[in-house]
């Protein structure tokens, strides 16, 4: 799988067969979006376009493409209409014209998330929506430790940001995509209606007390992995997932453990390295007693995992480690 088109895994179907997470947003696009040919869609904070690409494959429209970057013309020439692509800024004329926009993990890099969607909401077409997915960090506790990610958010205080925008909310839910929140609000079609929209299902003081708990679990899977590289010092050690986590854990492992590589079940990496370590397909490796794993998956699904590892290779029960939630 090329650098271009590469997507990282969000699941395995129950079928065994991959569910990669661009095709997950299009998913939720899907049900929740009325995506026409004719539609007016706007990819804002798009990065390389894939998103983009996979909406004008699935509903064969014309999508605009943002970011603050030039970084990924390349990538965008090979397929969107250069005159549909703008960088750092996008055009004033382009005011009142979008029927979506869609902000795909983008929000928790913005310094002044209020600023930024009170611009976006002037881009939208009275009626327009846009759809905002952000970490959740109560669900995802991983997401507490990248450095890049300046703002953490809550439901109360994605309701908050949509309102003090000048948006309707029409929808919050935590469920739609697995550790992340997906918001869907609309401009409305008159400054009178905009306070209007879906309840708070939160208060401050619940928000707080949960996110204390999400930096706990963070806290403790540092120590988790202090207390692992202590036991097993020198040891051969392989990670279970190379995405954040996967990093995440080789960071606090490498130096103590001997690392062996990756397992991963998305078929596009096998072969492939990252930092310098091969990944593997666990099914395709030659499995013995002495082997080690740490599973580095959100501490929410890693014991349901390591079960449905064990099931498939008996072998590796009680070799396996992991986050616990």
């Amino acid at each position: 799988c090329s650098s271009e088109s590469a997507d990282s895994l969000y699941a395995i179907d129950p079928k065994g067969d991959p569910v990669y997470r661009l095709d997950k947003v299009a998913d939720i696009l899907d049900s929740t979006l009325k995506i026409l040919p004719s539609s007016s869609f706007l990819d804002y904070g798009c990065a390389k376009g894939l998103l983009a690409q996979k909406v004008s494959q699935r509903f064969a429209c014309k999508p605009y493409l943002f970011d603050l970057t030039d970084s990924y013309v390349e990538f965008w020439s090979k397929w969107a209409d250069p005159k549909r692509c703008f960088i750092s800024e996008i055009d004033d004329s382009l005011s009142n014209t979008f029927e979506f926009i869609v902000c795909n993990f983008v929000f928790e890099h913005v310094e002044d998330p209020i600023k930024t969607l009170a611009h976006i909401n002037g881009l939208l077409l009275p009626g327009g929506k846009i759809v905002i997915i952000v970490p959740n960090p109560t669900a995802n506790i991983g997401d507490l430790l990248v450095v890049d990610h300046v703002q953490n958010y809550s439901q109360e205080s994605l309701m908050n940001l949509a309102r003090q925008s000048g948006l309707i909310v029409n929808k919050l839910d935590s469920e739609l995509y697995r550790g992340a929140y997906v918001l869907i609000a609309e401009k409305p079609i008159s400054i009178s209606i905009g306070v209007k929209g879906i309840e708070e299902s939160s208060t401050a003081e619940e928000s707080g007390l949960t996110l204390y708990r999400s930096l706990r679990t963070a806290e403790s899977m540092n120590n988790v992995l202090v207390e692992y590289a202590k036991k097993n010092r020198n040891k051969d050690v392989f990670i279970y997932g190379a995405g954040f986590y996967g990093a995440y854990v080789l960071s606090r492992l490498c130096g103590s453990c001997n690392i062996l590589g990756f397992f991963d079940q998305n078929p596009s990496l096998g072969g492939t390295e990252i930092h310098g370590v091969n990944i593997y397909s666990l099914d395709e490796y030659e499995l013995h007693e002495d082997l080690r794993i740490f599973l580095a998956l959100n501490p929410s699904i890693a014991y349901e995992a390591s079960q449905s590892i064990i099931d498939k290779h008996p072998i590796l029960e009680s070799k396996i480690d992991f986050f616990r939630h």
